[in-house]
């Protein structure tokens, strides 16, 4: 009969990936590590994959170990189904682009360090905290993949389905740790990558333990920049013709070879206490110091080679504090997660091509514009849910629980000139126009914004189980919330507005006084509910049929574009409502079946859906100001597909696993994202139709340990980058990316030789295409070659 037991954390390997982990253990064990039972806390209760009734993939740290993957960007493309804009370290900024289901609107360009102000279509949790952060994937317990909308227990963000990271747990029964080291060359990479992790668990009597993990890592630079403006001290750009201050060009003679190195620092410290056999707190604290120099990107038409007027340093920094709180109240658990995060980042973009493409007009062509941007954005959320699981044996099980978030989002820029002013003067501009110099404080400001996003959330949510018989259950689910959203946006344009309005008279163009651009705030408040319905009934002890219809859900909220003047963004009135946008739903209609085959020697999972969405976000750009905000399409959209997976073991020493998704996501009538026409049947952009996942794994034994040798790809077909006709289209190609390990292990000692990309495909992940001096391919990254040492005790 089904149980209804207490909340535990579990999770021992990946349905797509099991038998690659259980080609890492003991020859004679292979078998019974392929056939153990996945457990993960996706419902809120310890639960069988074969029992959710929806599809899951979980895996597990020790998989993750084992292939050397150790970032989001590397996970995702193991997982068939899945996709994700992955920038390297650059992906640790403030704007999510995991999609599944192709359930996604945005350009690929739109993944850029400006906050998106549309939350993601998949929500992503580090343990009981809502929140998205590229970490370093070290000390996993597992990260579990629920599919489809997820909207009735995971709230705001879960349109396309939600990512978990559960990390490991202190154990009070064992001193444990562990040190590890690798050392890598990548292609075009004239330095070697290295890093270093290290944990440590330590019981501080019967009941409470600390553990603390924490490591540095350094990815070697392959991308080579070239066409550098050189500088002088004040950042404005040497004379290409020293003799002509007024006409000479800058002079683009520098470069800098693998621009793009870059770091990861983290850490995080878990401290655990059962108070009595019934109540148990768990403290953690996560930190992660990301940067990088330069773009993982090429030049359309370079090979990893980048041609932008200067270098693009970025820095992210993330603070997380939690507090898990359980106790056994005997007829049910009670949950208590708290926490609080900060994330900043801190950015420096080049945009010397795109205004000298767009923008040279109101600086009277200025023949050196050398403009550099200054982003700096915070994120700073409180996150309270209480829960109450029942723990009743009995055919009813419920969870009720209640869920209130309060988020402050800041984004700071300043765009400056450097140089500008100087040259005004000297070409006689500033005196013919009656303009005195300097023109701004501080010098050459040409663009500032300052915006601040307010975001609280109170929920209610609750489920309900009915074991009907003892294979036949029936789950019903709802969420209740209010949402009040708050965005008040300040923007300037001081350079242009007081040379342009002292010039030819008030209104010209550059916005209202006294400094030019736009002040606008905007509030809104949403009341709304999702539902959840699902059944499954089980066949026999080895296959679980199911059927699901789920509802997900993004917030909606308030942009703060200028809608006055020549940046006028209603465009004269054609779009009324643009600083205001809805939520977007999706209806997700699911079958599927799960379970064991060959005397438990084959798993498999296989489903099949169906999902409505209405009123899709996504992220836009004032056609005449160039400001950042979100508008929703007038058309509806529609995805179908299937996803299978399989996993298994021949003998004791053979293993091998296939993921294979098809996902066919398409606008389903004629309609516009604001200034963009869509037509019935353009595809959303940034999904495959098609998407494969493999491994093969053998194991040897040698001179009385294992020999462990697997090799798995994956494959993704051509995909779009952005809606056609639309900013950023562009059709991205196929591509397939091989992995090799080979690993041997004596007691407490890994050696591992590891190849990532082993064919070196120079595969494009997203186009950033903004202007033509700018326009460029995000790019994975090159054939890694590399042996890593790890050393356990206990």
């Amino acid at each position: 009969m089904y149980q209804h037991g207490h909340l535990a954390a579990a999770g021992r390997v990946s349905i797509l990936a099991a038998a690659v982990a259980a080609a890492t253990l003991p020859a004679q064990q292979a078998r019974a590590q392929a056939l153990e039972e996945v457990v993960v806390t996706a419902t809120r209760r310890a639960t069988s994959t074969q029992d959710v009734p929806y599809n899951i993939s979980a895996y597990s740290g020790d998989l993750l170990d084992k292939r050397e993957i150790i970032n989001l960007g590397e996970f995702v493309r193991q997982v068939p189904g899945v996709s994700f804009n992955d920038r390297g370290i650059r992906e640790a900024g403030n704007n999510s682009t995991l999609v599944m289901r192709g359930l996604s609107a945005e350009p690929g360009n739109g993944a850029g360090e400006i906050p998106n102000l549309a939350r993601p279509t998949v929500s992503t949790y580090v343990g009981e905290t809502p929140v998205y952060y590229n970490l370093r994937l070290t000390d996993i317990d597992r990260v579990e993949v629920l599919r489809g909308p997820q909207g009735t227990l995971y709230g705001a963000g879960s349109l396309g389905g939600t990512l978990r990271i559960m990390p490991n747990k202190p154990d009070p029964s064992v001193l444990e740790g562990s040190l590890r080291t690798s050392i890598s060359t990548t292609e075009d990479a004239d330095d070697p990558n290295y890093d270093f992790d290290a944990m440590i668990n330590l019981p501080l009597g019967e009941r409470a333990a600390l553990r603390v993990s924490g490591g540095h890592t350094y990815l070697a630079g392959f991308v080579d920049a070239i066409n550098l403006g050189l500088r002088d001290e004040s950042g404005a750009f040497l004379l290409e013709d020293p003799s002509d201050f007024v006409g000479s060009g800058p002079d683009r003679s520098g470069s800098e070879e693998d621009s793009n190195e870059g770091s990861i620092t983290h850490l995080r410290t878990s401290l655990l206490w059962n108070v009595n056999d019934d109540i148990e707190a768990l403290f953690t604290y996560h930190y992660q110091e990301s940067e990088t120099d330069n773009y993982q990107a090429e030049s359309l038409g370079e090979d990893r080679t980048l041609s932008l007027h200067g270098t693009n340093p970025f820095e992210s920094d993330m603070n997380l504090g939690a507090l898990e709180i359980t106790a056994n109240l005997g007829f049910a658990t009670l949950t208590s997660a708290t926490s609080y995060y900060e994330r900043t980042t801190e950015t420096q973009v080049d945009a010397s091509g795109l205004y000298e493409d767009f923008f040279s007009f109101f600086y009277f062509y200025y023949p050196r514009i050398s403009t550099v941007s200054s982003y700096d954005a915070t994120d700073e959320s409180f996150v309270q849910e209480l829960r109450l699981t029942s723990n009743s044996d009995g055919p009813l099980g419920w969870i009720v629980g209640a869920f209130y978030l309060d988020q402050e989002m800041t984004f700071e820029t300043g765009q400056s000139m450097p140089g500008f002013e100087a040259w005004f003067d000297a070409s006689g501009l500033a005196s013919y126009f009656g303009v005195p110099i300097p023109i701004t404080s501080p010098p050459d400001l040409v663009y500032g914004q300052d915006r601040t996003t307010d975001f609280t959330e109170r929920a209610l949510f609750g489920e309900l189980s009915y074991q009907l018989t003892d294979a036949w259950q029936v789950t019903g689910g709802v969420r209740v919330f209010e949402q009040e959203i708050g965005n008040d946006d300040t923007s300037i344009l001081p350079t242009c507005y007081t040379i342009l309005e002292e010039g030819f008279g008030e209104g010209f163009y550059c916005g209202m006084p006294p400094l030019g651009g736009s002040a606008n705030s905007s509030n809104d408040t949403v009341n709304d509910e999702v539902f959840k319905l699902n059944t499954s009934y089980e066949l026999n002890d080895d296959t679980n049929l199911y059927a699901t219809w789920s509802q997900g859900f993004r917030n909606g909220g308030v942009n703060a574009l200028p809608d006055v003047g020549f940046i006028d963004e209603t465009l004269g009135g054609e779009f009324p409502n643009i600083n205001s946008f809805s939520a977007d739903k999706a209806d997700n209609y699911e079958v599927g079946i799960k379970g064991f085959l060959a005397e438990r020697s084959v798993r498999y999972s296989l489903a099949a859906y169906y999902i409505e969405w209405k009123d899709p976000q996504a992220r836009i750009v004032g056609f005449n100001s160039g400001i950042d905000g979100v508008s929703n399409a007038t058309a509806d959209a529609e995805s179908r597909g299937l996803e299978l997976e399989i996993d298994g073991v021949v003998g004791d020493r053979f293993n091998y696993s296939l993921g294979y998704a098809y996902t066919n996501a398409e606008f389903v009538e004629d309609g516009e994202l604001y200034t963009t026409a869509i037509a019935d049947g353009t595809r959303l952009p940034g999904h495959s139709k098609h998407m494969l996942a493999g491994s093969l794994g053998y194991t040897v034994p040698v001179a009385g340990n294992d020999l462990n040798l697997a090799v798995d790809a994956v494959y993704r077909s051509d995909y779009e980058n952005a809606l056609p006709g639309g900013p950023g289209a562009f059709t991205l190609d196929s591509y397939t990316i091989w992995n090799a390990h080979v690993s041997y292990e004596i007691p407490s000692w890994t050696f591992r030789l590891f190849a990532k990309n082993l064919s070196d495909e120079n595969a494009a992940m997203s186009a950033s295409l903004v202007s033509p001096q700018t326009n460029r391919l995000v790019l994975t990254r090159p054939r890694t070659v590399g042996l890593s040492l790890t050393y356990q005790f206990q």
